[in-house]
């Protein structure tokens, strides 16, 4: 190749360098440094039960770096299917319109920017039973009350409790799973305080409903 062949050889080479280092500075002009750099959403942790009542349940969890927010997946054993059931800015969500004293698994999973991150560990938790009804005086003597109650759905037992005026404080007097509970040694013609709460045990815990409570007058020393 000749001198003058090569030079123009050397300047065409030169100006398609200039002309693709041109094309690459504009393009990384144009891409957005959001777009530049994508961050994987780790898994949120310490998924937990904050609030529980028989027909609802509050979860909460640690934040995710990075996270705009959260999505709240319930497992549906109708369909034996994750179901959407919640999305939210903040770290934590208020699942309703559950049945009482009833296991639910969840899962929850970061987004940002149009992207969702991993899921947390599946977590179980139970809805608490419903509250005692229909507390009542089945029978009473001078120095006894028999108090009788309805079942509670899915509750294993009742807890029984009677208020001490001298301590100002309530006792538990038994864990049954009966519907019914004698009270004995109580003097005659005297008012007295009691409370009963159904249990559930589910999950290797304990499950309260709110306690009803009554407050019975013992038959007089002549029996009125």
């Amino acid at each position: 190749m000749k001198r003058t062949e090569m030079k123009k050889h050397f300047t065409s080479m030169k100006a398609a360098a200039l002309t693709m280092l041109l094309s690459a500075s504009l393009m990384a002009a144009t891409v957005p440094a959001s777009a530049a750099v994508t961050v994987a959403l780790t898994a949120p942790t310490g998924l937990e039960t904050v609030q529980r009542d028989d027909d609802e349940l509050t979860l909460a969890w640690n934040p995710v770096a990075g996270a705009q927010g959260y999505n709240v997946y319930l497992y549906d054993t109708d369909t034996n299917g994750w179901l959407q059931v919640e999305r939210t800015s903040g770290t934590h969500a208020e699942i309703d319109d559950l049945l009482s004293a009833s296991v639910y698994k969840f899962k929850v999973n970061a987004y940002a920017n149009g992207q969702d991150g991993a899921f947390s560990t599946e977590f179980s938790t139970s809805t608490a039973p419903k509250d005692v009804d229909n507390l009542r005086v089945k029978a009473k003597t001078k120095n006894s009350v028999t108090l009788s109650w309805s079942a509670v759905r899915r509750a294993d037992k009742y807890q029984v409790y009677k208020y001490n005026a001298n301590t100002g404080s309530w006792k538990r007097l038994i864990t049954t799973t009966k519907t019914t509970y004698t009270a004995t040694g109580l003097s005659s013609g005297t008012y007295y305080k009691f409370k009963v709460r159904p249990v559930t045990e589910v999950l290797g815990s304990r499950y309260y409903g709110d306690f009803e409570d009554i407050k019975i007058k013992t038959r007089s020393a002549s029996g009125t």
